[in-house]
């Protein structure tokens, strides 16, 4: 599959910090924490970073932190 096709993953880490990163390549875009935002605001703020750069239009996605297994999963919002 195309990396360009991959969405953009907003991963929750611990105490508000969160991530973004692009799945398909393993590459972390940025690091930032967020006080008193709902996740769709969150969305939409990584969405305006985003623009400009090579991920722009990428489907933003906000995702759990890590369970036991290791896996993030997407949170609806």
């Amino acid at each position: 599959m195309d990396p360009k096709l991959f969405p953009i993953h907003v991963v929750w880490g611990d105490a508000d910090n969160w991530s973004v990163r692009c799945p398909g390549t393993k590459h972390e875009i940025m690091k930032f924490t967020v006080l008193g935002l709902k996740l769709g605001e969150i969305r939409w703020k990584v969405e305006q970073f985003l623009k400009d750069t090579q991920y722009e239009g990428r489907q933003v996605m906000i995702m759990t932190g890590p369970d036991d297994a290791g896996r993030c999963h997407p949170i609806p919002c």
